[in-house]
C-alpha cells in the first residue's frame, strides 16, 4: 500500500477533553458541526485528509493532513472552527489543549480508500518528550520504519498510517482502520509493542499516553 505525500507534509493534531458523563452531548455536537465545518474546510488549499472523532473516555480528536505547515495554519484563522465550533464546544464543558503540527516521518496508505465504512476508527498513540531530545527521538522514529512498515502492512483493515515527530516535544502514530477490531491488532504486534516501544524506553526520553481508538464522526 502506498500514498504519495510531499516532503513538506504535516499532520495537525487538535485534542480536547470533557467530562465522560457528557459524552452523548459532545458526540452529538461533533457530528452536527460537520454541517458547516466541512464546507468551510474544503475551501482551504492544501488539505489532504481530515478526521474528526470522539471517545467515551472523555476526549475529542481532530486529525488533519496538509501539504505544508503554512496551509495547516489556515485553520488557526478559520472563523467556523476557532469561533463558532470552539465556542459551542466550550459552552458544554469541552477544554482544548494546544494544537501541534508534526512533520511526517513516514506513512503507510491506501490511495484507493476513497470512502470509509461507518465502523472506521482512528487510533491515536501519543508521546511527549523534552524538546532537547528532538534529534534523537526523530532519528529513532524514522529508523523504526524499516521494520514497522513491513509488519503493519500485513495487517488487514489498515487505511492510513502517519508517524510524525514535532520539535515541540510530541510524537504521534496516527492510523485509520476499517474497524475497531482491526485497529486493536496493534496491541499484539510484536514489532510495535516489544521492539519499537522497547527502543524508546531504552532511550529514556519519551512518556507515552494511553492509546485511544476514536470512532470517526466525519471526514474530508
Amino acid at each position: 500500500m502506498t500514498e504519495s505525500l510531499p516532503a513538506t507534509a504535516v499532520v495537525r493534531v487538535s485534542r480536547a477533553t470533557f467530562d465522560q458523563s457528557r459524552f452523548a452531548e459532545v458526540d452529538a455536537l461533533n457530528s452536527k458541526q460537520a454541517a458547516y465545518l466541512v464546507p468551510a474546510i474544503e475551501q482551504l488549499p492544501g488539505l489532504l485528509h481530515f478526521y474528526s472523532g470522539d471517545s467515551p473516555d472523555g476526549s475529542i480528536m481532530q486529525i488533519s493532513i496538509w501539504d505544508t505547515d503554512e496551509h495547516a495554519a489556515q485553520l488557526n484563522g478559520l472563523k467556523e472552527m476557532v469561533v463558532i465550533a470552539r465556542g459551542e464546544a466550550e459552552a458544554i464543558g469541552v477544554t482544548f489543549t494546544p494544537i501541534v503540527h508534526h512533520p511526517i516521518n513516514w506513512i503507510i496508505g491506501n490511495e484507493s480508500a476513497e470512502s470509509l465504512p461507518s465502523t472506521a476508527v482512528i487510533r491515536v498513540s501519543r508521546g511527549s518528550f523534552d524538546p532537547s531530545w528532538f534529534d534523537e527521538v526523530d532519528a529513532l522514529a524514522s529508523k523504526q520504519a524499516e521494520f514497522l512498515v513491513p509488519a503493519i502492512e500485513q495487517l488487514p483493515g489498515l487505511v492510513h498510517w502517519y508517524a510524525a515527530v514535532s520539535p515541540k516535544g510530541s510524537i504521534v502514530n496516527l492510523s485509520v482502520w476499517d474497524s475497531d477490531e482491526h485497529a486493536t491488532q496493534m496491541e499484539t504486534l510484536k514489532e510495535m509493542v516489544v521492539t519499537a516501544r522497547g527502543q524508546f524506553e531504552a532511550l529514556g526520553a519519551v512518556t507515552f499516553a494511553p492509546i485511544i481508538n476514536y470512532p470517526i464522526n466525519w471526514t474530508i
